[in-house]
């Protein structure tokens, strides 16, 4: 029997969740493309005592695209997400706003699916797979063209993408499937014939 679809947007946000979960832990995807500041100590007093809003750092910065290009050439370039000393950090927070975004695109995805009607588990990876691809170039390719995002981070988080919208999407095909398993109906189809 189909279950309802938010009932199966829950159930496919949670498999999202906690396949997400075991990518960064277990297969650590996009994070061992991540590591230490050399001289840390003096980089991040330098940056306390001349940077005191939290915020998005373009560097070098120039509104010029000419002046820019050749400041890239000539100068290190980058991209810094800076807060300044004084926050917080919770990890319970943090595991619960990503729990709301999982669940929430598990909604997303089953209201989708529940309108595209994949046949079978298979046609429903495959939709997910598409629609992880999607997600990825949309997001991801940026990243890495404008802002010069490490290869491997990118590639990471492309595979964990695809691994768990594909998942969520075989799940959803089965979850929303009609009552009457395909088998049956193809042998009642062919009995009545």
């Amino acid at each position: 029997m189909r279950k309802p679809w938010y009932i199966s947007g829950l159930l496919a946000g949670l498999l999202i969740y906690f396949t997400g979960a075991f990518c960064h832990t277990a297969l650590r995807l996009g994070d061992s493309a991540l590591q230490p500041i050399p001289n840390e100590t003096a980089t991040l007093t330098a940056l306390s005592e001349r940077v005191k809003q939290p915020g998005l750092y373009l560097f070098p910065y120039e509104e010029d695209m000419d002046k820019a290009a050749a400041a890239w050439k000539a100068k290190p370039h980058g991209l810094l997400i800076y807060s300044p000393p004084g926050g917080s950090f919770s990890l319970f927070t943090n595991l619960a706003i990503q729990l709301v975004t999982d669940l929430a695109l598990g909604l997303v995805m089953a209201w989708l699916f529940l309108h595209l009607r994949p046949a079978s588990i298979g046609e429903g990876l495959a939709c997910g797979l598409l629609l992880s691809v999607l997600i990825g170039l949309a997001t991801l390719a940026p990243y890495w063209n404008w802002y010069g995002f490490p290869p491997a981070f990118v590639i990471g988080l492309f595979g964990e993408t695809v691994l768990t919208i594909g998942l969520a999407g075989g799940l959803l095909a089965y979850l929303l499937r009609p009552g009457v398993p395909e088998p049956v109906a193809n042998a009642a189809r062919a009995a009545s014939l």
